[in-house]
């Protein structure tokens, strides 16, 4: 699951969920640059800023059981989860 935008992007997420949680901004520091390394990463894989490839909404709406997005479109959960990250790095690059 790391390739997918929803997954991989714990590594940007989770240093800024304890940097909210406890004021400490080492793992963002530590992890800067693996940071943006998967940035470069989805950015390569994005045509025109849309990613067209990941997991999407496991728990969409629906009769449906979780599993793989069956109502959401894929792009538009990769997408929107790329441009939070982005928003991160902004953040982490201050």
């Amino acid at each position: 699951f790391a390739q997918s935008p929803e997954w991989g992007s714990s590594l940007i997420i989770v240093p800024f969920m304890y940097y909210e949680a406890y004021g400490d901004d080492a793992l963002i520091r530590n992890n800067y640059m693996a940071m943006r390394r998967y940035m470069d990463y989805l950015g390569t894989r994005a045509k025109n800023h849309i990613l067209s490839f990941g997991l999407g909404d496991w728990y969409d709406y629906g009769d449906f059981r979780s599993g793989f997005s069956r109502n959401t479109p894929v792009p538009l959960v990769a997408t929107a989860q790329y441009y939070m990250n982005i928003g991160y790095m902004i953040k982490a690059a201050a």
